[in-house]
């Protein structure tokens, strides 16, 4: 199977000032459970247990941010130097993410290297399906040109857990999960473009990327719908962003309607695909429907389902049961 038959799996772009200077960037994933990862380098198949969860986390991070459970990235080969890799021939591993299996399921289906497929280097188009990558190194398979490439990101001793550093080349992707297995132990590192996504950004997706791998290791029965990929840094963003209260208004929404249509009758109201409405005909609609569906039985506390295409009529419909009193729920229409 080649990329060409596979769903898209792009990681969304975030970026939107042009940095100055634009190049790939590294950061470290500062692991809250790292001991747990550690742990597998003595077992036996340290290196394919490790790459299976590390897979997995990658493909649920990749569901979160793409929004996709269809989820496929690149494998580049760890024997090659990082100039080389990612070439338009990688493999490519799919990971189709069922919503009702376990993280330790999807863990299983991640280290399945039945699971890669090979790009198809002899099509004429040779379209990715996909933006990021994943790379482990280690010494029982690092070349010379390997080992070059990863002093790239500097060694243990020197690199601090906030630094951001400039590497060499990242390849033909704009986002990689790289792990790194020296003789001091395990580190993960997110390498990215700056033009791509932001530094603020990416650490956010850094402090994701250690969340989920914190319910692989500690809640590996929990199934990926319940999954909690909310980090401590992104949940104080959030926070922060609400930090100040929305100011109380003592009004319903269509009473504020009903404000701006007697003040500003000639403004546009709607603007669709089928027509415009000015607020002052807006106002006018909706209370001829308001006035039937009240006849109908409609009042405070009765549901009107409301199945419509995306059109001025939709917008009709309403806040007509809402003058009428009641309340509408949208559904998909057939």
């Amino acid at each position: 199977m080649s990329t060409q038959n596979l769903h898209a799996c792009n990681f969304p772009a975030s970026g939107k000032q042009k940095p100055s200077l634009e190049r790939p960037l590294s950061i470290r994933v500062q692991l809250e459970h790292l001991d747990g990862l550690q742990r597998l380098l003595h077992q036996d198949r340290a290196i394919s247990l490790l790459s299976a969860r590390l897979r997995a986390a990658w493909a649920l991070l990749l569901r979160c941010y793409a929004g996709t459970n269809d989820v496929c990235f690149g494998l580049e080969e760890p024997g090659q130097s990082i100039a080389e890799n990612m070439t338009l021939s990688c493999p490519v591993l799919w990971l189709p993410i069922d919503e009702s299996h376990t993280l330790r399921e999807v863990v299983e289906t991640a280290g399945d290297d039945d699971r890669i497929q090979s790009s198809d280097s002899s099509s004429s188009s040779h379209t990715y399906n996909f933006n990021t990558s994943f790379l482990i190194r280690h010494p029982g398979i690092a070349n010379h040109g390997a080992q070059k490439a990863a002093s790239a990101h500097m060694s243990e001793q020197v690199r601090t857990p906030e630094a951001v550093v400039a590497i060499s080349n990242l390849g033909q992707c704009n986002m990689r999960l790289l792990a790194k297995v020296l003789k001091g132990g395990l580190s993960v590192f997110l390498d990215y473009r700056n033009a791509f996504c932001p530094t603020e950004h990416a650490k956010d997706i850094a402090s994701t990327m250690d969340k989920i791998l914190t319910n692989i290791i500690v809640s590996p029965d929990t199934v990926v719908a319940d999954m909690d990929s909310l980090s401590l840094r992104n949940q104080m963003q959030l926070e922060k962003w609400n930090a100040d209260p929305l100011a109380q208004v003592d009004m319903t929404i269509h009473g504020m309607f009903q404000e701006v249509a007697e003040n500003s009758p000639n403004l546009e109201a709607v603007c669709a695909w089928d027509g415009s409405l000015t607020y002052q005909e807006l106002d006018l609609m909706t209370s001829k429907v308001a006035a039937h569906l009240v006849e109908l039985g409609i009042c405070p506390e009765v549901f009107v389902p409301l199945c419509f295409e995306k059109s001025k009529w939709n917008v009709v419909a309403i806040f007509s049961v809402l003058k009428a009193g009641g309340a509408c729920k949208s559904i998909a229409s057939p």
